[in-house]
């Protein structure tokens, strides 16, 4: 005997009590109350036993099967009520097959999944099956091919890369991984560049003309113009005014942080008299300042100090450069109240082309521009490509064979190549830069004042080759080079130095003056008699009885040694006669005192200190009462390098000083 329990329509609990009377049947009582038969609404049915034997309930019905607020318990036979199916059915389900679904409407029944992570059976084709569901209830799906079925995903673990063979998308779906590094698609913020990364690149439109791609709030592509220049339009940004006064004479200054802008926008105005600021930038935070250009709005002055002003209003645009800081700085004031207001911006709004410009080759753009009459142009420091440049203000007036005015006329560097190697060849009327070396020395080459391409000759040890007009022997005519010199009826003085550069002389009548030297010394002679001849150096006369011819000594007029008379005083007699080197040629002297006199010779160019000064030769005098004396000639002379000097002594000893009498000596010495 066993107790089941049921559920009727209105939810309440029935039991039924069953006896197992074998062969898998079941003998039961059950107390019902009494329906009607062929109720038309399932509402007030009978809950529907299925018995253990039967699959399914034959059931007809056409058009649509509507089941309407029914809860029931369907008893699978023996077993507990765990074993039983329940199906709850609230309000209405439409079932039609390609029925219209009303958003917010129509109904939907929440499906089941099963959590599946370790493989089971396989499905075979039309299997009915539930789908799976991880741990963390995510439903897991499986991309296919659109054309091929069974073509799906390859999915890989974060450790294995993707390769290009891949058939499908690689996904890395292990739990907690990021998807970023260098073999994702996605990479991390900061992370550090490295060769061989993959990504994903972005496709830019071609658009030759720019137009919108889309509304408001929608997204649209990138686009580049026909050049495969991506195209952007810098948005300014500016911060609130700073606003400051000047009001002494004391280095006031208004500043204003720079940092992540490109420009400060700089006015002043107010009731002031006679106010000098400078411009200047700082980027080190303030700490160092230093002057910087600020281009007046109203002109294209660039100035950088606003010059002394008086109640002017007035402003000018300031490019900082990357600078940190920027800041008005007054000089000068007098009276009254400037007030300085900085703005600092994200574009530099330069009025004028102050800067550098730089136009590309071919046909750069820099947008329309009507002028009339002459173009003003300020300094222009770099031009890379100009077609046409004419009449530039300051920069001379660049006309071909216009006047050049000295001090004036402004030029423009010329550019030079470093080509020591050959390259491509010119053509005629090909346009060029000019030659320098590696030392910026330029290249040059010379030639024909007539025909082109008659040139300078270099000789393989790099000298320049010159000639004359006229070979050797030929009839000089037209401008032949010819040896000169310098003409001179006496001789030059010598130059400085040996080595020393020295003029050819020729005497004025075209004579080449030529001086013999024998062992690097001028061998000596005059106008008048000639070459100096030294007979030591004549050849050996020849053996035997040759005669010479007859020689004689002629008397001259002029010439000869210079006289020193020598009459004797009292004393030792001590006499220069020559403060310079000279000769002695001979001396003849007398002496009358019965005792022998000394003549002391000294090689010094003045007076002895006789018996303290060493003579260079002593002579006796021979004693004789009526008169003896000495005569000593000498041809080549007796040479005395300093100077020539005498004494006489009474001794012949070097010390003595003894004098001699009062003209007991007389004669003369001959000396040059």
């Amino acid at each position: 005997m066993a107790n089941y329990q049921v559920l009727d329509a209105t939810g309440a609990t029935i039991t039924i009590s069953a006896t197992d009377i074998g062969g898998g049947v079941l003998s039961a009582n059950i107390g019902l109350r009494d329906y009607p038969k062929g109720q038309a609404l399932m509402a007030a049915s009978l809950p529907v036993v299925v018995a253990s034997d039967q699959s399914a309930i034959p059931a007809s019905q056409s058009g649509a099967w509507v089941l309407t607020a029914s809860a029931a318990t369907v008893a699978g036979g023996r077993g507990s009520p765990a074993n039983s199916l329940r199906v709850s059915l609230d309000n209405t389900v439409t079932l039609v097959d390609n029925g219209a679904f009303v958003d917010n409407s129509s109904l939907v029944i929440a499906g089941g999944f099963i959590f599946d992570e370790v493989a089971g059976t396989a499905l075979t084709e039309n299997d009915i099956a539930a789908a799976r569901i991880n741990a963390n209830r995510g439903l897991v799906i499986v991309g296919e091919d659109e054309t091929n079925r069974g073509r799906r995903w390859t999915i890989k673990p974060s450790s294995t890369p993707a390769v290009d063979t891949d058939t499908a998308l690689v996904v890395d779906f292990l739990p907690g991984h990021t998807w970023v590094g260098a073999n994702n698609l996605a990479k991390a913020e900061d992370a550090v560049h490295g060769s061989g990364d993959v990504g994903v690149m972005a496709l830019a439109v071609r658009a030759d003309t720019p137009a919108s791609s889309g509304a408001n709030g929608d997204y649209v592509t990138l686009t580049e113009d026909s050049t495969g220049y991506l195209r952007a339009v810098a948005k300014n940004e500016q911060l609130a005014a700073t606003t400051g006064s000047i009001t002494a004479n004391s280095g006031q200054t208004v500043s204003v942080s720079t940092v992540g802008y490109a420009g400060v926008l700089v006015a002043v105005n107010g009731t002031y008299n006679t106010v000098n600021d400078a411009f200047e930038l700082s980027f080190d935070g303030g700490t160092t300042w230093t002057p910087v250009l600020a281009v007046r709005t109203d002109s294209s002055t660039a100035e950088t100090t606003t010059g002394n002003l008086t109640n002017q209003t007035r402003a000018w645009d300031v490019y900082i450069g990357g600078a940190t800081n920027f800041r008005v700085r007054n000089t000068a004031w007098t009276s009254g109240t400037q007030t300085v207001t900085l703005i600092p911006i994200a574009i530099s709004q330069d009025p004028v082309m102050t800067g550098t410009i730089t136009l590309g080759t071919g046909a750069a753009v820099i947008g329309a521009v009507t002028q009339s009459g002459t173009w003003n142009v300020g300094t222009v420091t770099t031009v890379t490509t100009v077609s046409t440049l004419t009449n530039i203000t300051n920069w001379g007036n660049i006309v071909d064979n216009a006047a050049f005015t000295d001090g004036t006329t402004r030029l423009l560097p010329a550019g030079f190549i470093f080509d020591d190697v050959a390259g491509t060849a010119l053509t005629e009327n090909d346009a060029a830069a000019a030659r320098i070396d590696s030392k910026r020395a330029i290249v040059i080459v010379g030639e024909d004042g007539t025909t082109r391409a008659q040139k300078w000759a270099i000789n393989a040890g790099g000298a320049l080759e010159t000639q004359g007009d006229v070979a050797h022997d030929g009839v000089a005519s037209g401008n032949p080079i010819l040896n000169g010199g310098f003409a001179k009826a006496a001789a030059p003085t010598d130059v400085s130095a040996d080595g020393d550069a020295v003029n050819a002389w020729y005497l004025r009548n075209g004579a080449a003056a030529t001086v013999l030297t024998a062992a690097g010394a001028l061998i000596g002679g005059d106008a008048a008699n000639g070459l100096d001849v030294d007979v030591t150096r004549l050849p050996a006369l020849v053996a035997g009885t040759a005669t010479i011819g007859s020689i004689g000594i002629a008397a001259v007029a002029t010439g000869g040694a210079t006289i020193g008379k020598v009459l004797s005083a009292a004393s030792t007699n001590a006499t220069n006669l020559k403060a310079t080197a000279g000769k002695i040629f001979g001396f003849a002297l007398l002496n009358t005192n019965a005792a022998v006199r000394y003549l002391h010779l000294y090689n010094k160019a003045s007076a002895p200190t006789v018996g303290t000064d060493v003579p260079v030769a002593t002579f006796a005098l021979p004693a004789n009462a009526a008169g003896a004396g000495v005569v000593v000639p000498t041809e080549v002379g007796a040479a005395f390098a300093t100077g020539i000097s005498y004494s006489l002594t009474t001794g012949a000893a070097d010390t003595d000083n003894t004098g001699v009498a009062l003209n007991e000596i007389t004669g003369w010495i001959l000396y040059a």
